[in-house]
């Protein structure tokens, strides 16, 4: 039987994704972080492990992330990319696309 190593990523900005997500809410306390996209990255499996660190999101214009307002009248979907330096202060983050859907 043959023993193959799976593909393993390694999440070392888990602590980055909370302060984005509490930014946002801070924001708007109704405003729930979904996703995180990294459109551009030089991100590749060494030994079929991929590791993904801070630095890798506080990249301008390379991030995007997804939000989501929701109550009991509306969705209302927000799409923010990453156009400063600190990925963790709201300035750094210019809205790009709002959708709103009504129930």
């Amino acid at each position: 039987m043959e023993n193959k190593k799976q593909n393993t990523v390694n999440i070392w900005v888990a602590d980055e994704i909370i302060k984005i997500g509490k930014m946002f809410e801070n924001e708007n306390p109704n405003l729930k972080l979904g996703s995180i996209f990294i459109q551009k990255t030089d991100l590749k499996f060494v030994k079929k492990e991929l590791d993904l660190n801070g630095s890798d999101i506080d990249q301008d214009n390379s991030v995007v992330v997804f939000c989501m307002l929701e109550d009991e009248k509306v969705f209302h979907r927000h799409w923010f990319k990453l156009v400063g330096w600190k990925s963790t202060e709201f300035e750094s983050w210019k809205l790009i696309r709002e959708d709103i859907e009504y129930k």
